[in-house]
């Protein structure tokens, strides 16, 4: 879930490569929960919006890697009147439509038994679309449309273009981005009063630690304990990797924050998955993907910067010409 309060505004070259590139994770989105007329179907609204949520999977897309053909990651996107008041509101909330847990053992390292997998990474893990069978959606996402008129955070409304300039107004792509990351398994089951929602952790929990322990060995109380510690962080070698080798922190304020408290960094970063809304933001931060796959999904590899690709065109050059040879 992403909140906003006003005071807190703040070419791959395959040619270098002697392998195939894998296939990106295709995100389809299903706009079937609106009626006619609201939503994503609105005269006025509509079609700025799916387009705006279309360019947000696309990125997503870009950041995934498949782990079997035809991975499609499906998303039901609705928008609701969520409420708020002039200087807070709720923005979107999303997660998966459901989870599997123990179900026949991949090949997968990152699997784990008596654990919870969000529905698309579970297919990930399995590597077979184990939890629609192609029937139905894995995440489920609503946005508030109450944003849009003058008594939520006043004349601050969503911004559906795709070009980053939202000035005052509330980025939609940006809030898309952060939300389908809880459907993608950024998210677990730990409730206010420490027990595991279906008695078991998600993939997600079991990364989580305070003061050294972990707190899927905790009691129930000693878990109450840590998500209202402001010390929770996160053991995954990935995102540990990723901040500097540093465990991150997480997001477990004092005061316990429904819908915010363990499930997203610390506020204190500028990252993507921040509880509450920092600005345009299309580009998840590599904290925020090293989360992703320490619970199992399967990274996009990363560019080859522009200029290193020229320079690598050019020594392949030379190499022909000075060699007679097939350069690589």
């Amino acid at each position: 879930m992403l909140s906003k309060k006003s005071a807190l505004w703040g070419v791959v070259v395959a040619l270098s490569l002697g392998t195939a590139a894998q296939a990106a994770v295709t995100f389809v989105a299903d706009y079937s929960g609106d009626g006619a007329n609201e939503g994503f179907n609105d005269p006025t609204y509509g079609v700025q919006r799916k387009a705006a949520f279309q360019f947000a999977l696309n990125i997503w897309g870009t950041k995934l890697q498949n782990s079997y053909a035809g991975e499609t990651v499906r998303v039901l996107a609705t928008f609701d009147p969520l409420g708020g008041s002039a200087s807070s509101a709720t923005l979107g909330q999303a997660g998966p439509v459901g989870s599997i847990a123990n179900f026949s053992p991949p090949a997968n390292p990152k699997y784990q038994t008596s654990t919870w997998f969000a529905a698309a990474l579970a297919n990930h893990i399995k590597q077979s679309d184990m939890y629609t069978a192609g029937m139905g959606n894995e995440i489920s996402a609503t946005f508030n449309s109450d944003v849009d008129n003058s008594t939520v955070l006043g004349t601050s409304d969503f911004y559906y273009g795709t070009d980053g300039n939202a000035g005052s107004d509330s980025d939609f792509i940006s809030v898309v981005l952060h939300e389908i990351a809880h459907g993608l398994g950024f998210t677990g089951t730990i409730k206010s009063d420490g027990s595991y929602n279906s008695s078991l952790p998600s993939i997600y929990d079991r990364f989580l630690e305070n003061g050294g322990n972990a707190l899927t060995g905790m009691s129930n109380a000693q878990r109450v304990a840590a998500i209202k510690s402001n010390a929770l962080y996160w053991t995954g070698a990935d995102g540990t990797a990723a901040n500097g080798n540093t465990q991150i922190q997480m997001y477990a304020p004092t005061t316990y924050s429904a819908g915010s408290s363990i499930y997203h960094v610390d506020q204190s970063l500028t990252d993507l998955m921040a509880p509450i809304y920092q600005g345009v933001n299309h580009s998840p931060s590599a904290r925020d993907l090293g989360i992703l796959s320490d619970i199992g999904w399967d990274l996009a590899p990363v560019p080859e910067p522009a200029s290193l690709a020229v320079i690598g065109l050019l020594a392949a050059g030379q190499m022909l010409r000075r060699r007679g040879r097939r350069g690589v």
